[in-house]
């Protein structure tokens, strides 16, 4: 059973029951402990989620933040059946060369994009705020920066960049095909991952997407799961909104000038580990490992 809606755990929980069947929860986001209002409890959810971890065989989370979470949380669940399958990338939704383009130089424009939904979980208003005070003490870069949201977005977010002063440095793009959608990362210059607190636990799906456009990417907010994965691959920078239009500065200019193809390597092994067909086979082999050895040599 996969999850939200999690409803989908209890009536598992029900037919295993009657069919004397293994169970394999996979949450796709977390139920009870999710902080955001797409995942609506009950009173009785707490209990039910308890019942489901303590009956299930095994269980999947998409973090290591998520596992370690849920063990700590939930005294029904352990080490041995609870495992770790994060969320992926189609590589044949990119359709151009996998090398490293390089930055545009820092004399000429550069193009900060957002691409993705601007839920009401992931503001942009801080950031656009740090844009808007950058852009007020130094003009300059009023003819040197880009900002492009492309993708659905909340009455929150629309307000926000309605409320931006430099609606000239904008490029506001409704929702796109995700060929599309991944033909604009790879022609940015830089990507941006809007990080808040509650998505510690959390990595985004455009992450993916984002790290197989081989740009560079600007983490702004909290760090978190979204932000270790940036780093290791030596791909981007996190920005702080507490560093306010300076700390944004800094970044940029890091950015401008890192040379992210040194980390080429790197980037490509991460990303064939989470090419959905080979995580695909990671789920089957954890199902095998809960069948009979019977079943297992027949089938094999």
């Amino acid at each position: 059973a996969s999850g939200p809606p999690f409803c989908m755990f209890v009536a598992a929980l029900f037919v295993s029951r009657r069919f004397n069947a293994k169970l394999v929860l996979d949450y796709r986001d977390e139920w009870t402990e999710c902080p955001f209002d797409f995942v609506v409890s009950g009173p009785h959810d707490r209990r039910w989620e308890r019942k489901c971890l303590g009956a299930a065989d095994a269980v999947l989370f998409t973090t290591e933040s998520h596992r370690r979470h849920h063990l700590d949380t939930f005294p029904q669940l352990d080490e041995q059946r609870a495992y770790l399958i994060p969320n992926g990338w189609e590589d044949k939704d990119f359709i151009t060369t996998h090398e490293t383009l390089p930055i545009t130089a820092p004399s000429s424009v550069i193009t900060i994009s957002h691409v993705g939904n601007l839920a009401g979980h992931t503001p942009p208003d801080r950031f656009l705020q740090a844009v808007a005070e950058l852009m007020h003490q130094l003009p300059e870069w009023r003819s040197k920066l880009r900002i492009a949201l492309i993708g659905p977005r909340s009455q929150a977010a629309d307000k926000a960049i309605r409320a931006f002063p430099y609606q000239d440095c904008l490029q506001v793009v409704d929702q796109v095909g995700k060929r599309e959608a991944n033909q604009r990362m790879q022609a940015s210059d830089v990507l941006l991952l809007l990080a808040v607190p509650d998505l510690e636990r959390y990595l985004p799906g455009k992450l993916f997407d984002y790290v197989a456009s081989r740009r560079p990417i600007l983490v702004y907010g909290a760090p978190g799961e979204a932000f270790e994965v940036v780093r290791k691959l030596g791909i981007g920078s996190l920005c702080s909104p507490e560093e306010g239009s300076q700390g944004l500065l800094r970044v940029i200019n890091d950015l401008a000038q890192r040379d992210i193809s040194s980390h080429q390597h790197k980037v490509e092994d991460w990303l064939q580990a989470h090419r959905r067909d080979v995580l695909a086979k990671s789920v089957f082999a954890i199902l095998l490992t809960l069948l009979p050895a019977n079943v297992v040599d027949a089938r094999s």
